[in-house]
């Protein structure tokens, strides 16, 4: 089944009208509130810890939600999260997500480990360009 019926599946035989509705219920906001004081309060991706969200990672367990169906976004990973979803489905979406920002971190410290080796050898040359500048002229 997929996640958007399972989803559906679940409000049609419940009281909610929508899913923004079950959002707003007494029921979410207990099983959100015991997840997030569980948890280290950032973004599974990207360790921000402003503007997050508690994103399921399936519907398929929408009104008896468990702690590993849900995970902490901030809110442009949860965003950029269903764009990709629509792609690939929510199941690859998470883990590709995760794959990227770690692509991402690895090229930047290449870059900052290439950077801070010119800067030692820039450094190392000046200091031996000053040694050997004539004294008169």
């Amino acid at each position: 089944m997929s996640e958007f019926a399972a989803m559906w599946k679940f409000i049609r035989n419940s009281d909610y009208k929508s899913y923004s509705d079950y959002l707003k219920s007494a029921h979410w906001l207990k099983v959100k509130t015991k997840f997030l004081s569980s948890q280290i309060k950032q973004c599974a991706i990207c360790k921000e810890k402003s503007r997050l969200v508690v994103h399921h990672k399936s519907y398929e367990t929408l009104g008896c939600e468990r702690e590993e169906d849900l995970v902490i976004l901030c809110r442009n990973h949860h965003e950029e999260l269903h764009k990709l979803a629509k792609k690939v489905g929510f199941d690859n979406a998470l883990a590709m997500l995760e794959f990227n920002r770690k692509q991402e971190i690895e090229h930047n410290r290449e870059i900052y480990s290439r950077k801070s080796k010119k800067k030692s050898r820039k450094k190392h040359t000046n200091r031996h360009k000053k040694k050997y500048e004539p004294l008169f002229t």
